[in-house]
């Protein structure tokens, strides 16, 4: 009754199994593989990191002695029967069904790779029947050899050795075909209790398990009484090597590899993908130009003295084109074990960008309206009223900027800073941040006056993209370092997608490059210069902490920054030789590596703004045109002229045959002679002949005195009124009582505050506000 009830069941068994699906591993451990990453040319970079190994090799080249041992000791009738072993599962069914739990193995090689595949033990009856179920299932069809190559191959041998092959390697130093008799009984024994039988943490129990091996061997009549005697008498003689995989990274394999466990298309969550991206055997192709990389590297090396407590420097260099990311360095050496060598300041350091974040204001003040022709005043020393929950704001210049009136091409060629103060408050430090983050900043920002000097902090390859947006013309492609990748069998998995947006006018960004070509010609950028046409921006932060380039041609942006990674350091003398500006060490970190870069690249012109004019439809018809009946006069579009000066104004208007008529007005905004208002307004189509008013603001063109305000901290009040009096300023102290503040400022009657601060440089006539105690 029972034998019948066993057939019975084996046929249920049987005909189940016949609609079983194909068995997907989810056990990342189980194919573990070396994963690779490549440059663009296919050239390998480095290999993952990983404590695992598996080293596939075919059955073929494992020599006869791995099989032999491995049949012997887990499944010595492999050879004899079916996909499952009928008997001996039968045999564990009738244990377990009286125990009521699995007490008994009796699994083969197929129910143990079906176990592997699965990545997790099963330990109920119910379990043990489904195991079966798809071992049948999953390996209906499939060849004995096929069965034990891959068994072979994914079977885990301790040391984070999976396979034959690496575990030859690990234990012996040797192939698998190499292993002789005794050494492939170790590996075989070691299956079953990878981890207690360890032939390097527990060489007893390794011997131990070894001669039972060799046992079953003579068993099954694979080796002669002989064989069997020599061989249980020799001793383990081990010859380890490490097989685990720890290559050497570099700044950009770390950015790679930070980029694929975003992925989606390699895992849904983000464990899944670390564990297919460190064990799966990956390909990854990256956008990476080695000759660039070499380059880059070198010329940051160059750059920067090479002695005790220098500064170091990073470098992002970006397609234009496509967003992809051709070199990157993030510092003095990632295998380097200097402080802070593995901390990529290319993509992880946010620090001020100095005055190369001009370069989105610009964009933005352009956008609004503003031409290189617009004109400020430029003093030394700007003072900026608090405004929506800011606190008050003094702006310097660099020793040697210049002042006066000047346009805002000048203002940008030679990077002055109390023009580009005026301007924030013009378009607005909101405008501003959404135009940054369109261009191509992640990092946050917050909407404050200060933003416009780049006092807020952002990453290189957060500059690298707005630059590359530049470049291209205001089309903005996110930055990417990996290509394509494909999985360990070569089917390609993923592959980056463009998605370009346009985030600024062609217009507007080809004028704006015009303008940055100046800074590399005649402004801060000299050094920086690559006797081809390219346009860029110095920066240099508060107190010399952060010095930054930011440059391109129309084929590739780079931003190079040098600071210390440490903090914000100033690199002054004596911590270093010379004051590091943007327009020093950047700047020529920057020409060294674009000049060689660019060595076998064409030399490209800019774009023109009248380039990016819409042509007339071509029409598609050969129809003869209808004829119209109406007369229509040619019209165009009226120019800007709006903070030209009148020559130059009354020439723009008169080249487009408009006539002139001038009216003046006081202005405090533009200087005397300069338009500062036009009608009708720019933009309106108007025909030709048409009368232009052009309002230019009048007086003669002078300088507004400048006065140093005076240090009124202390003075009694009525000292420092007559004080204010005494230098042509206005204002008077209010009292109001100081709190929480010991020492002189609680003396009666005493100043506590004064805005502006002593020192800073105001127009004759300008208000002070101070306090003083009662």
């Amino acid at each position: 009754m029972i034998s019948l009830f066993l057939s019975l069941a084996s046929i249920g068994l049987l005909l189940s199994a016949c609609t079983l699906p194909k068995v997907v591993s989810t056990n990342p451990d189980t194919f573990a593989q070396i994963s690779s990453i490549y440059a663009s040319n296919g050239t390998l970079i480095t290999q993952v990191p990983t404590n695992i190994v598996r080293i596939p090799i075919p059955l073929s080249q494992m020599g006869s002695e791995i099989p032999k041992a491995v049949v012997a000791i887990e499944d010595r009738r492999y050879w004899k029967r079916g996909p499952i072993d009928i008997k001996s599962t039968i045999r564990a069914a009738l244990a377990d069904l009286s125990a009521g739990a699995v007490v008994q193995g009796g699994s083969t090689i197929e129910e143990q790779l079906v176990k592997l595949e699965l990545g997790t033990p099963k330990r109920t009856l119910a379990e043990k029947t489904h195991e079966i179920l798809l071992s049948l299932g999953s390996l209906a069809g499939t060849t004995k050899s096929i069965v034990l190559d891959k068994y072979l191959n994914d079977v885990y041998l301790g040391e984070g050795t999976y396979g034959i092959q690496a575990a030859s390697l690990r234990y012996f130093s040797l192939n698998a075909n190499q292993l002789n008799l005794v050494q492939a009984a170790l590996l075989a024994g070691l299956i079953n209790a990878p981890s207690a039988y360890d032939p390097i943490l527990h060489p007893a129990l390794a011997l131990y398990r070894r001669n039972q091996v060799l046992n079953a061997l003579y068993v099954n009549r694979q080796i002669t009484k002989q064989q069997l005697s020599s061989s249980l008498s020799a001793p383990i003689q081990l010859n380890p090597s490490n097989t685990v995989v720890n290559p050497k990274l570099g700044y950009f394999s770390e950015t790679v590899l930070n980029e694929a466990a975003t992925l989606p298309a390699l895992g849904s969550t983000p464990t899944q993908r670390l564990n297919l991206i460190e064990h799966g055997g990956l390909k990854i192709v990256t956008t990476e130009v080695q000759s660039q990389q070499k380059q880059a590297q070198k010329a940051v090396l160059d750059g920067i003295p090479n002695s005790a407590n220098m500064p170091s420097g990073a470098l992002v260099s970006i397609n234009p084109a496509n967003g992809a990311i051709e070199a990157l360095v993030g510092g003095p050496g990632y295998n380097s074990g200097k402080a802070y060598s593995q901390f990529n300041m290319a993509t992880q350091a946010q620090r001020p960008s100095g005055s190369t974040f001009k370069v989105i204001a610009l964009a933005e003040a352009l956008t609004q309206g503003f031409t290189a022709k617009s004109v400020f005043y430029a003093p030394k020393v700007l003072y900026v009223a608090p405004a929506n929950h800011q606190s008050a704001w003094v702006v310097h210049n660099y020793e040697g900027e210049p002042t006066g009136y000047m346009t805002l091409l000048t203002a940008t060629a030679l990077s002055v800073n109390t023009v580009y103060a005026q301007l924030i408050t013009k378009i607005g430090p909101a405008n501003v941040v959404s135009m940054a983050h369109a261009m191509g900043i992640k990092s946050p920002l917050l909407p404050y006056n200060s933003i416009v000097l780049g006092a807020q902090p952002v990453t290189p390859l957060d500059m690298a993209s707005v630059n590359a947006t530049l470049a291209d013309y205001g089309t903005y492609n996110a930055p990417y370092s990996i290509s394509a990748i494909y999985d360990s069998s070569g089917k390609l998995i993923y592959s980056h997608a463009l998605h370009p947006k346009q985030v600024l006018s062609p217009t507007i960004a080809a004028t704006e490059i015009q303008i940055l070509t100046h800074v590399m010609t005649e402004g801060t950028g000299v050094n920086a210069s690559l006797y081809r046409p390219a346009a860029g921006k110095t920066g240099t932060g508060e107190n010399w902490a952060d010095a930054w380039f930011a440059g391109f041609v129309p084929q590739l942006a780079t931003v190079v920054w040098v600071g210390y990674p440490s903090g914000e350091v100033p690199m002054i003398p004596p911590t270093t030789p010379i004051y590091v500006t943007g327009g020093s060490w950047p700047a020529r970190i920057f020409a060294q590596y674009m000049t060689s870069a660019l060595a076998a690249s064409p030399i490209e012109q800019f774009r023109t703004p009248t380039s990016f004019a819409v042509a007339p439809p071509v029409p598609t018809t050969t129809s003869p045109p209808k004829v119209s009946t109406t007369v229509t006069t040619p019209s165009t579009a009226l120019t800007n002229v709006i903070g030209m000066p009148v020559s130059l104004a009354e020439s723009t208007l008169s080249g487009q045959g408009f006539k002139v008529s001038l009216s003046f007005a006081p202005s405090s905004e533009y200087p005397p002679g300069y338009a500062i208002s036009q009608s009708p307004s720019p933009g309106v189509a108007l025909v030709k002949d048409a009368t232009i008013d052009l309002t230019v603001a009048k007086g003669t063109l002078t300088y507004p005195s400048i006065v140093v305000v005076p240090n009124l901290l202390g003075l009694t009040a009525s000292q420092a009124n007559e004080t204010i009096s005494s230098v042509s300023l206005s204002g008077s102290c209010t009292t109001n009582q100081q709190t929480g503040t010991s020492g002189a400022n609680q003396t009666p009657q005493a100043v506590w505050e004064q805005s502006p601060i002593p020192g800073t440089q105001v127009p004759l006539g300008s208000t002070i506000t101070c306090y003083n105690n009662p």
